[in-house]
């Protein structure tokens, strides 16, 4: 495991991840900090990961961004993540207070919510 921290003038704007095991590697976490998003910080992380990822002979390199998380998925997208390969799906058992779930996402035939 790898973990990298990126900071400006001794503040801390965010960190990131590398498991890695094998051939397989997972970026986890990404964060950084909502004052400091959209100024570079996560692309940074991101590419720092993978540029470890690829000098470790990893193959294959999975993040899992919440569904919701819009900017993150198009900073990984754009980024190269482009193929799915696990699929988390949930349930909201108590339904109290209520969510609004946005639909747009059809995954094999099936409209799923997010």
């Amino acid at each position: 495991m790898a973990t990298w921290i990126a900071e400006r003038d001794g503040a801390v704007l965010g960190f990131c991840s590398l498991i890695a095991e094998g051939e397989e590697a997972v970026v986890e976490p990404l964060v950084v900090t909502t004052s400091a998003r959209s100024q570079g910080a996560g692309t940074a992380l991101l590419d720092t990961a993978i540029a470890a990822a690829r000098k470790r002979g990893v193959r294959f390199l999975s993040i899992r961004p919440v569904a919701r998380n819009v900017d993150a998925i198009r900073l990984y997208h754009e980024a190269g993540f482009r193929l799915l390969g696990q699929v988390d799906m949930f349930m909201d058992l108590t339904g109290s207070p209520p969510r609004e779930w946005k639909r747009a996402i059809t995954l094999h035939d099936q409209e799923m919510e997010y």
